[in-house]
């Protein structure tokens, strides 16, 4: 029998901005971030909007939008990852909308997040990992 580890936490996601400045402060780059609000503090996500454009695009649109508030880490493997991203909670559902695969050469390491998906390269949709 496989034990399962769930943690049920609600989140709530917002996109905000990130002021920084350059060395020389002749101008300011925003750089937006994720903030998940958990009842044990704030997890912020940086994008990589070189790396996955379509799947930056597709969560961000997901948290805009308030698709992920209220949902859970319905999946949790210590010392791996923790899967969030699925309204239904049980890691069967999503929004209908799947991506074409944007693999990359970038290593998934502790606070690496990625999108979750079937074997199929292409069902991607709004589930995510975090590493």
């Amino acid at each position: 029998m496989i034990k399962r580890n769930i943690i049920l936490l609600t989140i709530c996601l917002a996109i905000v901005g990130c002021g920084t400045k350059k060395e020389n402060k002749e101008s300011v780059m925003d750089k937006e971030i994720a903030v998940i609000s958990t009842k044990f503090g704030d997890i912020k996500l940086e994008f990589f909007d070189e790396i996955a454009p379509k799947h930056v695009e597709s969560f961000k649109l997901h948290a805009q939008n308030g698709y992920y508030d209220g949902t859970i880490f319905h999946r949790v493997i210590p010392g791996f990852m923790a899967q969030t991203g699925d309204p239904s909670g049980n890691g069967t559902g999503g929004s209908g909308k799947n991506l074409n695969a944007e693999f990359s050469s970038y290593e998934y390491k502790y606070g690496t997040v990625g999108m979750a998906r079937s074997m199929n390269p292409d069902s991607a949709d709004s589930q995510f990992f975090i590493c």
